[in-house]
C-alpha cells in the first residue's frame, strides 16, 4: 500500500466547493425564502416549489460551524449559525400537513425527502443543541415527519428505509420518546431481512454499489449510536461485497451494477474502521479516489447533489482517523475469479486486468487494465432496428447464461428504449393531479409508485430481437463476441459505448476515463443481411 493519506484531504475538497454551496442559499434575510437552498425555485424561478432535499446543506453548514481548523473560515462563524437556523426554518415552513416533504412536485408527500431531510435536520439540532434557540419548533415538526415515516416502508429502494431509521431514532434522541426507539428498531429488523446472503441490499432488483455506500453510511451511523451487534454483522458482509467494487484505477461502481451510480459515501467507513477490517480498505480507497480526482467525489457533483450529500465527505473527516493504513491489498491487486450469482455479477481478476460483468444485465461490462488504469466501459448493446431503438442494458431475471472453462455466454432478449421527456401536457397534468389529489397520501403513493413504473423499473421486452455475448478469458486478453437475429431489419448497432436510459437521479456524472473508451457504431443500412450482426472485439493487454 502506499503512504498513509491523511483526512484533510475531505475537509480540503469540502471546502473548496462552499463558495458554490452557499450561492444556492438565499441569504437575504428580507426574502420570503430566507433560508431556501433551492436555487431554481428563489432565483432563477423556474420551478414552483422549493425541494425539501436541498435543505439537507443545512447540516454541511452545522458540521462547518463546528470544525476547528485554520483552513475552515466558517469556524463559529455568527452569519454561518443564522443561515443555518434559517434553513432550519425553511425546511419547517414547507412540511405537508401529514407531516411528509416534497422533492419533485407539490404535495408528493415523499418518503424519501421526508426521511433524508429529517435526517439532516435533526442531527444538526444534535450538534448545534447549545446555540439553538429553535430546537422545540423544530423538534416538533421532526415529531410529525417520523409519525409519517412511521406508517411506511419502501422495499423497492431499501436506501430510503435506512435514512428513515436515523431519522426517526435521532427523534428518539431529541424528545426522550421510546415510540421513536421501537419504531426505528423494527424498521432495522425489517433492512436486515431484505439483505442478500451475498451482503447486499435490493434497489429496483438487485445491488448497486453507490446506494450500498449511502445505506451502509446510515446504518453506520445507527449503529454507533446503538451498539445493534446484529446489525454489525450485516455490515460486515456488505464491505466484504463492496471490497471487489473498487477498480484499479480508482474509480468505482457504474453500468454493471442496478442503479448504474459511481460514487461512494466514505463516512460510514471511516465511522466503523475499528469494528470492520475492510472498512479501513473502503475508507483509504475513498480517500485515494479523492487525491487522484478519478472518481465522483464533491467536485463532481452537480449542485442539487452537492447540497444534499455533500455533508458525507465532512462528516468522514471528523469521524475519521487522521492518518489511515490498510493491513490488506485492494482484491483488484490479486488474481481470482468471484461470483455473485443471486447479483448475476461475475469478475476475473488477472495479473493485466481487472474485469466485471453483470449477466443478469445482459452482459454489460467494465474492463480496467492494470498496468495504466485504462477503462473500457461497455453499457450492453443499442440496437436500432424498424425505427425504434433497443438496449440489452436491462436487468433481466429470464435471461440465460451458462459458465464453461474460460469463458461465459449469454442470451437474451432486447428491451425497447421508450425515453420519457418533459412536456407542457405532462407538466399540466402533474400539476392538476397534485392540487386536486396530491394531499391524499394513497392516491399520492399509487401515482409515484406508476412514475417509478415508467421511469425507473419499467421495461418493454421485445420477443423478436435477440442477442448472444459471448466472453473467452485468457491471461492477457479479453474476447467479446456479440450476435444479433432480428425480425425487423437492422439500421444500426453500436458497442462499448457508456449509456443508461432509467431516470436514476445520482447517475451519469462525468469521469475522465470516459475519454478514452473506445464505441463502435455499425451502419447496417446498406447492409446484405440486414437481419443478423456478429462481431468480435479483442483487447489485449501486456503483461
Amino acid at each position: 500500500m502506499d503512504s498513509p493519506i491523511d483526512k484533510t484531504i475531505y475537509l480540503t475538497e469540502v471546502l473548496q466547493q462552499i463558495p458554490r454551496l452557499l450561492a444556492q442559499l438565499d441569504r437575504n434575510k428580507m426574502s420570503k425564502t430566507y433560508g431556501c437552498f433551492d436555487r431554481n425555485y428563489w432565483h432563477y424561478k423556474i420551478v414552483d416549489f422549493p425541494s425539501a432535499r436541498m435543505q439537507e446543506a443545512a447540516l454541511t453548514l452545522a458540521l462547518l460551524y463546528t470544525i476547528d481548523s485554520r483552513d475552515n473560515p466558517y469556524y463559529q462563524n455568527k452569519k454561518i449559525l443564522e443561515w443555518i437556523k434559517a434553513a432550519l426554518l425553511f425546511w419547517g415552513k414547507i412540511q405537508e400537513k401529514n407531516g411528509s416533504f416534497n422533492e419533485w412536485w407539490p404535495h408528493e408527500n415523499s418518503y424519501v425527502a421526508t426521511a433524508f431531510s429529517s435526517y439532516a435536520v435533526s442531527e444538526t439540532l444534535l450538534l448545534l443543541k447549545e446555540q439553538l434557540t429553535i430546537i422545540p419548533q423544530i423538534t416538533q415538526q421532526l415529531v410529525k415527519a417520523a409519525d409519517f415515516l412511521s406508517k411506511s416502508q419502501e422495499a423497492l429502494v431499501q436506501n430510503q428505509e435506512c435514512g428513515a431509521v436515523i431519522a426517526i431514532y435521532n427523534t428518539f434522541l431529541l424528545t426522550g420518546n421510546e415510540k421513536y426507539k421501537n419504531i426505528a428498531a423494527a424498521k432495522v429488523q425489517s433492512i436486515l431481512s431484505f439483505f442478500s446472503e451475498e451482503g447486499w441490499l435490493v434497489e429496483y432488483g438487485g445491488p448497486d454499489v453507490g446506494y450500498l455506500s449511502l445505506a451502509f453510511d446510515y446504518l453506520a451511523k445507527y449503529y454507533q449510536k446503538t451498539q445493534d451487534k446484529e446489525l454489525l454483522e450485516k455490515l460486515k458482509n456488505a464491505t466484504q461485497f463492496l471490497q471487489y467494487f473498487l477498480h484499479p484505477n480508482f474509480t468505482h461502481g457504474g453500468e454493471y451494477a442496478s442503479r448504474n451510480t459511481e460514487y461512494l459515501i466514505p463516512s460510514g467507513f471511516e465511522l466503523l474502521v475499528a469494528e470492520i477490517p475492510e472498512c479501513a480498505l473502503l475508507a483509504c480507497f475513498a480517500r485515494e479516489t479523492m487525491e487522484k480526482r478519478n472518481a465522483i467525489t464533491p467536485f463532481a457533483l452537480d449542485d442539487r447533489y452537492l447540497c444534499q450529500i455533500l455533508y458525507n465527505w465532512l462528516e468522514a473527516y471528523m469521524k475519521g482517523q487522521k492518518k489511515l493504513s490498510c493491513k490488506k491489498d485492494y482484491p483488484f491487486k490479486n488474481t481470482f475469479e468471484q461470483q455473485f450469482p443471486e447479483a448475476g455479477i461475475f469478475i476475473k481478476s488477472t495479473p493485466t486486468y481487472y474485469f466485471i460483468t453483470n449477466y443478469k444485465k445482459g452482459g454489460s461490462f467494465k474492463l480496467i487494465e492494470k498496468s495504466n488504469g485504462t477503462v473500457t466501459y461497455d453499457s450492453g448493446i443499442l440496437l436500432t432496428c424498424g425505427n425504434k431503438t433497443y438496449e440489452t442494458n436491462c436487468i433481466n431475471e429470464d435471461i440465460h447464461f451458462e459458465f464453461t472453462e474460460h469463458q461465459l455466454t449469454i442470451k437474451g432478449s432486447f428491451f425497447k428504449i421508450d425515453q420519457k421527456l418533459q412536456k407542457a401536457f405532462t407538466t399540466i397534468a402533474l400539476r392538476f393531479y397534485s392540487v386536486i389529489f396530491g394531499r391524499f397520501e394513497r392516491i399520492s403513493r399509487f401515482i409515484k409508485n406508476v412514475l417509478r413504473r415508467v421511469l425507473i423499473t419499467g421495461s418493454n421486452k421485445s420477443k423478436h430481437n435477440l442477442f448472444t455475448r459471448t466472453f473467452v478469458f485468457k491471461e492477457t486478453e479479453v474476447v467479446v463476441s456479440d450476435a444479433i437475429t432480428t425480425k425487423k431489419k437492422m439500421q444500426e448497432v453500436i458497442l462499448g459505448a457508456k449509456f443508461s436510459f432509467n431516470y436514476i437521479p445520482s447517475s451519469r456524472y462525468f469521469q475522465t476515463s470516459e475519454l478514452e473508451s473506445p464505441s463502435q457504431s455499425f451502419d447496417l443500412s446498406q447492409a446484405e443481411k440486414k437481419k443478423e450482426f456478429h462481431h468480435k472485439r479483442s483487447f489485449m493487454f501486456k503483461e
